[in-house]
């Protein structure tokens, strides 16, 4: 009798551990989907900021080329103080260099967080002309929530006009590939393979009508070592928001079931959900 109880405290203490077992995968799925979301859109989004941004301070120094014509900026530039912005104009390519300093630097007009490195951004020529190149470099660049928990990001990107496309709307080809390295160790890569459609305010020089639209492809290995693929099933829509206020990307890992990230239906908010296997998680985007 007494061996037929213990072997039945046996089998009820493998029976709940099983159920233990079953309930951590169950919440651990949404987990890593989640992360494994969030490493996609964090250099992705950061790597759009950095366009923006470069783009906006050509813009507001006069530097911003109008079928082959310096204009006038309607937009300010967004950098702090502790941000210096050197403008060449007579090298070919022309080049802006937008220097954070060597310490964090608080970007408190632009999304409140803290900035140190070099980003190097060159033209080959007029934004709106067909076949200019335009390249986005960082170097020793750090981007983090507070002084003391910033990340390293890496990215480089080449921006390449292709001309209109059949709906007469210019479109450019986007080759960008980027890593980040976190404060406490971690580290994952990131590519992408874009075209981006300027689908409204190409008729005026104001970037704050600008409306724009991206397809395409990416891939790379998230914090936890998960190599993915993604692809935009949804164009993702960006405008003057600091992040893309609508899409959907579906992102597919070996074996494990699809993740698919939204990025919501227009508002320009720092939010997006992730959904696998039918739950969703909203997620806050950086």
């Amino acid at each position: 009798m007494r061996t037929i109880k213990m072997l039945s405290a046996a089998i009820m203490l493998l029976a709940l551990a099983g159920l233990s077992s079953c309930q951590k995968n169950n919440v651990s799925a949404p987990d890593s989907a989640t992360i494994l979301a969030t490493d996609n859109a964090r250099i992705d989004n950061e790597s759009n900021k950095l366009e923006d941004v470069a783009n906006a301070v050509a813009e507001s120094k006069g530097f911003e080329l109008n079928n082959g014509k310096l204009e006038g900026g309607a937009l300010l530039s967004i950098l702090p103080a502790c941000a210096t912005v050197t403008i060449d104009t007579l090298s070919n390519p022309h080049s802006i260099v937008i220097d954070f300093g060597s310490t964090p630097c608080l970007c408190d007009q632009w999304d409140n967080l803290y900035r140190q490195g070099v980003l190097t951004v060159t033209w080959s020529g007029p934004y709106r002309e067909k076949n200019t190149v335009i390249t986005y470099n960082t170097s020793n660049y750090y981007r983090g929530a507070s002084p003391d928990q910033m990340d390293q990001i890496n990215i480089s990107k080449t921006v390449t006009n292709a001309g209109p496309n059949e709906s007469g709307n210019l479109v450019y080809h986007i080759v960008n590939t980027g890593s980040m390295t976190t404060y406490d160790g971690q580290s994952s890569t990131w590519s992408a393979d874009k075209l981006k459609e300027w689908v409204e305010g190409e008729s005026t020089i104001d970037r704050a009508d600008d409306v724009y639209k991206y397809t395409g492809t990416m891939s790379g290995t998230n914090l936890n070592g998960v190599v993915y693929n993604a692809t935009i099933v949804t164009p993702l829509t960006k405008d003057a928001c600091n992040w893309y206020v609508s899409g959907v990307v579906d992102i597919q890992r070996d074996n494990l079931p699809k993740v698919t990230l939204d990025y919501g239906n227009g508002l320009c908010d720092d939010q997006a959900t992730v959904t696998v296997n039918g739950q969703t998680k909203t997620i806050t985007l950086h």
